[in-house]
């Protein structure tokens, strides 16, 4: 019996051996010596980290940005310079609005006034009725806009004008032609006076234009 253990294994038997420690072994010193070669890219989680396990010295310098950080995280920078001035606005201003239902007069060179805004069932019947008074201060009017009812017809036209009743004037003027039916002034301008009694008129060309029942417009008004 004694001499059974004496004997020295064979060399088979050596490989067997190494190969059974080699299969217990493997696996748990693969377990401990995995590495970035051995991991598939975007596959490790957030869950997969230990939290608070991360220092300084494992993330890249200069790698984070601000939105990686909360609100109020970083310290705020000192106050840069004041910016240069910026353009000046387009000053406020104040819409006009006017229509009438009147059947336009058809006498060439002949006129018809209305207030500068609100609703005129027809032509005013005394001059009172027809004008407005500007503010206690000069205003600006521009763009205005007059649209009627039924075009001139060829060869014909309305005009539709902003009047300044005070100095017997013209303040703006435009002229709905031919089969047109409306007007505009474009970027004209022009200031009235403070206290300043102003009408819309209506004035038939030369020939005389189709009947046309109704016209409406519109202007704007701003301080200079």
């Amino acid at each position: 019996m004694s001499s059974i253990f004496r004997r020295k294994p064979s060399h088979p038997t050596v490989v067997a051996y190494l190969a059974l420690f080699v299969a217990l072994g493997g696996s748990s010193y693969a377990a401990v010596k995995v590495g970035s070669k051995q991991i598939v890219n975007n596959s490790v989680a957030s869950a997969d980290i230990r939290n608070n396990s991360l220092t300084s010295k494992d993330v890249r310098d200069r790698g984070l940005l601000a939105k990686d950080f909360k609100t109020g995280q970083l310290p705020s920078g000192d106050t840069g310079p004041q910016g240069a001035q910026g353009l000046q606005g387009d000053p406020a201003g104040s819409v006009i609005q006017g229509n009438t239902l009147e059947n336009l007069i058809t006498v060439q060179t002949s006129e018809e006034r209305f207030p500068p805004s609100g609703f005129s069932p027809t032509e005013p019947g005394f001059a009172g009725a027809y004008w407005s008074v500007t503010p206690n201060t000069p205003i600006v009017v521009r763009d205005l806009v007059g649209r009627l009812e039924s075009a001139p017809g060829a060869g014909s036209s309305r005009l539709v004008q902003l009047f300044n009743i005070d100095a017997n004037a013209v303040v703006l003027s435009c002229a709905v032609v031919n089969t047109a039916t409306s007007c505009n002034t474009g970027d004209a301008s022009a200031t009235i006076p403070a206290a300043t009694r102003i009408a819309l008129r209506i004035f038939a060309g030369n020939p005389a234009p189709a009947p046309s029942a109704g016209a409406a417009w519109s202007f704007r008004t701003l301080t200079p």
